[in-house]
């Protein structure tokens, strides 16, 4: 698999983070270029309504930007890195 932005491919595959029981929801992690994006399968859930989706996923991001990555595309809801750590 390839980075959405770099086009980095891993030699391990995609580094993938998931909260427990939310499988359905995950954030990919590039190793190259330090970029993430966040995902979410709709097929798989009854419950998700799209308009809402990206900020209910905020949590990865708040997951990802502890971990040094920043979003692929920068929005209000995604930017929660807090500064002068």
């Amino acid at each position: 698999m390839r980075c959405s932005l770099c086009g980095y491919e891993c030699p391990e595959g995609r580094e993938m983070r998931y909260v427990e029981g939310r499988q359905n929801e995950w954030a990919e992690l590039c190793s190259e270029c330090h970029k993430y994006i966040v995902g979410i399968d709709l097929g798989a859930s009854t419950e998700a309504a799209t308009e809402a989706a990206a900020p209910g996923l905020v949590y990865l991001d708040i997951l990802a930007q502890e971990k040094g990555f920043t979003p692929i595309a920068i929005c209000a809801w995604n930017m929660v890195a807090q500064t002068g750590e």
